[in-house]
């Protein structure tokens, strides 16, 4: 049956190229639509076997702050300085789940935008889920810097977790865990590690790319926002037959082709990077990261929300899906397992998200093959949906010629084991979901 569904989810795939091939007969087109909706078919029934929670009791009970001890607000203060981040990304908070002090319980870590960032102690006993903010006393530093993306990670391969935090326009900050039996401490020592990269920091994912035993990182580039707003004249010279940016604009505007080929002056993302980890050759001395983005084989120019790693093509090497904001295509790096990636979206899906949120890895059809999701900002009403899609008379001929196409829905994109991915937010109810910056894929039973 394995073998069935992957034989009729191809014949989807390639049905719309089908249609558009006059060498096709009628009956080899029948055939097809035959497949597609039998395919279909089985997806649902496989979905059915999933078990649902049963009686009227509920999978979760809301505790309030004061009850859980979670006092954080990520608030919209239109008398910071840096309020001119709001329009974007970086107006959400980010956050972090992970055993700090080898307790098996999960602790939290926020990063704050307009405000400081926070740690939370998990000192829950029983049935009474109670968090401590050991924010202060733990080395947890305050500063003034606008804070993005956070993760745990073990980066000095010690067993216990180390926390990384990104930043907008400032050093980003790595916490080793230096903790006792008797104290929770953290030392920030990013210089020492060479990872106070200090750019439009978004989002960092750790994981051994080269297999050689140590964690590697990449880290999302997002996007410069100018202070005072875009020039009323256009910051922009003639050099050589050609229209350039002034040199102080450059890190907000570019110069891009527009879709008739015209230069056309807009706000441009930030380079993405892979930072490799040299742990595994320092026999104890210090370990540092060295940037290899471009060796690597890692390019572009993007607007990355969130970044994933997973052998999409199970072949053995992790992989690097990209998902960038606004009218930037995604990105599939495949890891070519000699130190390089290349991008291969355009021949692994059918079409991406348009406005590319956050992503997440785990296996949708219990078929051992991991799935991949990614959302966007498709709305669940007829009206939701009309007044926050993307302008149709501006961007009609970016959808229509895009590669791959995007669209303004969440996608989903099954596994097959081969180089293809197949989306099926749709078949599985997930294509709709308003504006969703995060998602989770995990059992709940």
């Amino acid at each position: 049956m394995i073998g069935l569904m992957v034989n009729l989810r191809e014949a989807a795939v390639h049905f719309s190229f089908i249609l558009s091939n006059k060498s096709f007969s009628f009956s080899k087109i029948v055939a097809c639509i035959v497949a597609s909706a039998i395919w279909q078919f089985a997806y649902l029934a496989i979905a059915q076997e999933v078990p649902i929670a049963s009686g009227n009791s509920p999978l979760f009970q809301l505790l309030q702050p004061k009850q859980s001890g979670i006092e954080f607000t990520q608030p919209i203060d239109l008398q910071h300085p840096m309020k001119y981040l709001y329009v974007g990304g970086y107006a959400s908070a980010g956050i972090a789940i992970g055993d700090i002090n080898g307790d098996g319980l999960q602790d939290l870590f926020f990063s704050g935008g307009p405000v400081a960032n926070r740690l939370f102690l998990n000192a829950s006993q029983a049935q009474h889920i109670r968090f401590t903010d050991i924010t202060s006393q733990s080395g947890i530093e305050a500063n003034n810097a606008w804070a993005a993306g956070v993760t745990f990670v073990d980066v000095d391969g010690d067993s216990d977790l180390d926390i990384y935090v990104c930043y907008y326009d400032s050093p980003n900050q790595l916490y080793i865990n230096q903790s006792t039996d008797n104290q929770i401490r953290f030392v920030e020592s990013a210089r020492q590690f060479g990872l106070d990269l200090v750019d439009a920091s978004f989002m960092p994912t750790f994981c051994d790319f080269d297999r050689d035993g140590d964690l590697d990182l990449f880290i999302t580039g997002y996007q410069y926002i100018n202070p005072a707003g875009r020039p009323a004249e256009l910051p922009v010279t003639e050099r050589n037959g050609k229209t350039e940016v002034l040199p102080q604009f450059q890190k907000y505007y570019g110069i891009v082709p527009g879709l008739d080929g015209t230069p056309t002056f807009t706000n441009v993302g930030r380079a993405d990077y892979l930072l490799r980890s040299n742990a595994s050759e320092t026999q104890g001395k210090q370990i540092r990261f060295q940037d290899i983005t471009q060796q690597a084989g890692i390019s572009g120019i993007g607007v990355g929300n969130s970044a994933v790693w997973w052998d999409y093509n199970q072949d053995g090497w992790p992989d690097l899906y990209v998902g960038n904001d606004f009218k930037v295509a995604d990105q599939l790096f495949r890891n070519n397992g000699d130190g390089t990636f290349t991008d291969v979206i355009q021949e692994t899906v059918s079409h991406t998200t348009w406005f590319s949120m956050g992503s997440e890895v785990g296996d949708i059809n219990n078929d051992g093959i991991l799935d991949f999701l990614i959302s966007d900002m498709a709305g669940t009403t007829h009206y939701r949906s009309k007044v926050t899609m993307g302008e149709m008379s501006v961007n009609a001929e970016f959808l229509r010629t895009a590669e791959p196409r995007q669209l303004m829905r969440n996608a989903l994109f099954i596994g097959t084991g081969t180089d293809r991915l197949l989306e099926a937010a749709y078949l599985c109810g997930l294509a709709n979901s308003d504006w969703t910056r995060g998602r989770q894929i995990g059992g709940l039973g």
